[in-house]
């Protein structure tokens, strides 16, 4: 008797979920008119489709867009869509930096929006249009917040972690268990289901590049400033640190990355509650190109400083390998199928569509919409369109499982820091 009802228990969730489907099948990710391609078709790879229309790349057309609350969600927002149990499980955050393109900003949220995470967002200060789109925006999206104080980014990353951490500082008074940090060109590579299934495999561990950032310390730190312990300000007065001459007396170490990275909860906490980064972040609030990729992976690669799931010096190219970068998917120079770079980083295209299912990172750079903007709507309309049908890609959890930083997490987890200190890894 248990066995039939546990066979009609499993053919009642398929109906229901077959329902759930189909209802979901009719909800579609909004598309300009000038956008006319066979998505899926390039995505599958058929490299003829491929050939013939980039002969003419479609790029961003700048649309004026009807702003009230029921044209925002009639463009492809859901608050029914019901959540997979993983996703009712988790929460994400996200801490985005945006400059330019309402359209393609709306577009990527929607990619992986879910109304059980939440969505903060830093304006740069001279993008003043932008800032009154997505304050229409937030008041329509109740788990997007949209930072009133604006601050002035540049291409050399000035200000940027700046802008981070005040979204870091907000989003803690929200309920989340682990936050993404973004720059506006990023791209979700899956859904939000998939993100938390790849998340809980590696025990929600550190997505992080911290790579010794010797070779960069001319050129990228401003080197005119105090950079010892007890000229940062950075611990507080209850904090022992604060008075241990042997600690005030030493100079920061530093580490380089690149910005995209995801941090646990307490992490966050602990950067916010019991260290003061203010002085730290200002000094390197520089004009000097690249000084933002030093900023996290500093803090994490940081011995005193005693991050949550930091890692020491000694041991950072073994728990966090440079090649086993998580952030983002980066070609530099070539290799992603297009003709086109940017900055010495090639720009995707139609031609990257069929390559980008294979990609482990959680989020890809970069498609430019003023390249082929075809291309980035059609992997947007991809993951859209996976997340609503719930169709799943194939995931290779155990390769995330099997990866150095989610063994290193294993054992800080389990409070085996003898083995950590030994960078083994079981």
């Amino acid at each position: 008797m248990s066995g039939d009802r546990c066979n009609l228990h499993d053919e009642v969730k398929s109906l229901s979920e077959k329902k759930i489907n189909k209802r979901n099948s009719n909800i579609k990710l909004w598309k300009p008119s000038y956008i006319n391609l066979d998505c899926e078709k390039m995505i599958s790879g058929n490299n003829t489709y491929i050939k013939e229309v980039s002969k003419k790349r479609i790029k961003y057309q700048n649309n004026s867009l009807d702003m009230d609350c029921r044209s925002i969600l009639k463009r492809g927002f859901d608050f029914k869509r019901k959540l997979n149990d993983i996703e009712e499980k988790y929460s994400l955050a996200y801490a985005r930096n945006i400059y330019q393109n309402y359209e393609v900003i709306e577009m990527k949220l929607m990619m992986h929006y879910s109304k059980k995470n939440h969505y903060c967002f830093v304006l740069d200060s001279k993008a003043k249009e932008l800032f009154e789109l997505m304050l229409k925006l937030e008041k329509c999206i109740p788990n997007v917040y949209v930072l009133r104080e604006t601050l002035d980014m540049n291409s050399n990353g000035e200000n940027g972690p700046l802008a981070h951490y005040k979204c870091m500082k907000f989003l803690l008074t929200k309920k989340w268990d682990y936050m993404f940090i973004l720059q506006n060109d990023d791209i979700p590579l899956f859904t939000n289901k998939e993100q938390i299934e790849i998340l809980e495999a590696m025990n929600f561990s550190l997505t992080m590049r911290v790579d010794d950032a010797t070779a960069y310390v001319s050129s990228r730190v401003n080197n005119s400033v105090s950079w010892f312990y007890k000229d940062l300000n950075i611990f507080f007065d209850d904090d022992p640190r604060k008075t241990n001459e042997l600690i005030r007396n030493k100079r920061m170490s530093f580490h380089a990355g690149l910005i995209t990275s995801g941090m646990p909860r307490n992490s966050i906490e602990y950067i916010v509650n019991r260290l003061n980064i203010t002085k730290y972040l200002n000094q390197l609030s520089t004009s000097l190109y690249g000084s933002d990729e030093l900023v996290w992976p500093t803090l994490f690669g940081d011995d005193i400083l005693e991050v949550p799931f930091g890692v020491s010096k000694k041991c950072a190219s073994i728990y966090f390998p440079h090649d086993d970068y998580l952030g983002r998917h980066i070609y530099w120079g070539g290799g992603c199928g297009t003709n086109f770079s940017y900055h010495s980083i090639c720009v995707w295209g139609l031609e990257t569509l069929p390559m980008i299912k294979t990609f482990k990172p959680f989020f890809g750079y970069r498609f430019r919409e003023d390249t082929d903007f075809g291309g980035m709507y059609c992997w947007a309309e991809h993951i859209y369109r996976r997340t609503y049908l719930d169709e799943d890609k194939t995931v290779d959890l155990w390769y995330y499982y099997n990866m150095h930083q989610s063994l290193y997490t294993k054992l800080y987890l389990k409070g085996e820091f003898g083995k950590i200190s030994d960078c083994k890894l079981f």
